[in-house]
């Protein structure tokens, strides 16, 4: 085998190693033998160039988009343009067999352009819908302007790549359905890491009639922990020692934290920021039950939430939001299904969860159970995955 054909470029608009998927990624391709950098964002404190567990973050002076959707565009398009010269003058030096860029933006694929001139192979790795983010984020319907430009976009970075990589099932149809050929695209699930996500024994008792619950992730509107705050408020009564922690960063935070006060609900709710990756587990396995509270829309209907696969993997029971990806690999066996926004059934959910704790801890394993074996990073995704980009390199 070539020597360039084991070196691999990921670029990704996040921070790394916090950011899980391309952390998962890069770590399984180290595993398999390949030299990995990856182009990112420099958060406070890190350093530019820095070796992390043997994979190479190189990161770059910008920050993550917020605000309105021109401010959005000119944060992707300033890491854009200096992801650009970077994976560049990389490849000039290190000769990449394979560049991938995990969205968003789509358009950073683009950046790959130097290397694919040059003979490199390049995946898309599409983690999220985005004309379908970008209409539930500003308000618009699919046909607006802005959407069928993202739309377009979407289809130009298909086009450019060698392979997509989507998430789950129906992201995959819809992607079909949209004119990307069924056999450029590969399902690579976004499956907890098994190094960190894992049962700790039995589960944490209610003695003293303490109930314990979790919701994590971004703190954006669209994942519904303020529905999770209301559902509290409506169960301090009858479980007076219930306590929610959420756990997490985003722009939702001030007013999740504005919501705790107006409620009066600061000895049952605790926001504790973000947690590396290291601690997440740790943090989960401490709580009875958890929850995935995303609001239902053109975009989430598509999302099979990461934190539910985390509360499957730890062995948390799990109150999640009926939506068609989330029935796509869960029956009501394994979850306790609720109404999307609405605190009062989210309240009883989690009520009939506390009142029946080996019932609980028997749908957690019939969830494992159905989804590890199938669906498990290190059964199935890892391997996929490696095998991918390997045949791309070779």
């Amino acid at each position: 085998m070539r020597e360039t054909s084991r070196r691999i470029c990921i670029i990704r608009h996040s921070y790394y190693p916090a950011d899980d998927r391309p952390r998962r990624e890069a770590e399984a391709l180290r595993d398999a033998g390949f030299e990995v950098d990856v182009v990112c964002l420099k958060g406070p404190g890190e350093k530019t160039v820095e070796t992390v567990d043997n994979v190479r973050a190189i990161r770059l002076p910008a920050r993550r988009p917020q605000g309105r959707q021109t401010r959005y565009l000119a944060d992707y398009a300033a890491f854009f343009t200096g992801a650009s010269a970077v994976v560049a003058a990389l490849h000039a030096k290190r000769r990449y067999a394979v560049v991938q860029a995990n969205t968003l933006p789509d358009f950073l694929v683009f950046a790959a352009a130097v290397p694919k001139l040059s003979g490199a192979k390049v995946i898309l790795d599409l983690h999220e819908l985005t004309p379908e983010l970008y209409a539930t984020k500003f308000g618009f319907g699919m046909r607006h302007p802005l959407v069928r430009m993202v739309a377009g976009v979407e289809q130009l970075a298909a086009g450019f790549a060698d392979a997509v990589i989507t998430v789950s099932e129906l992201p995959r149809r819809a992607l079909v359905a949209r004119g990307i050929p069924s056999e450029k695209l590969t399902i690579v699930m976004n499956s907890p890491d098994q190094r960190y996500f894992f049962r700790r024994g039995k589960p944490p008792s209610q003695e003293g009639g303490e109930l314990r619950v979790i919701s994590h992730g971004t703190l954006v509107e669209r994942y519904g922990f303020d529905t999770a705050i209301r559902a509290i408020d409506l169960l301090r009564d009858r479980f007076p020692r219930i306590n929610l922690t959420i756990m997490g960063e985003g722009e939702f935070s001030p007013t999740l934290n504005d919501l705790v006060r107006e409620l009066g609900l600061q000895e049952h709710v605790q926001l504790i920021g973000f947690r590396p990756l290291e601690e997440v587990a740790d943090v989960i396995s401490r709580a009875h039950i958890g929850i995935a509270a995303n609001r239902i829309d053109r975009f989430t209907r598509f999302i099979l939430p990461t934190k539910l696969l985390e509360y499957v993997m730890v062995g948390v029971p799990a109150v999640v939001s009926r939506s068609p990806t989330v029935l796509e690999y869960f029956d009501e066996s394994c979850v306790k299904f609720t109404r999307s926004d609405d605190p009062e059934d989210l309240a009883r959910g989690i009520a009939e969860l506390a009142i029946d704790p080996v019932g609980a801890a028997a749908m957690a394993e019939r969830a494992a159970k159905r989804y590890l074996p199938v669906y498990g990073w290190e059964q199935r995704m890892k391997g996929r995955y490696v095998g991918l980009v390997a045949d791309l390199a070779g």
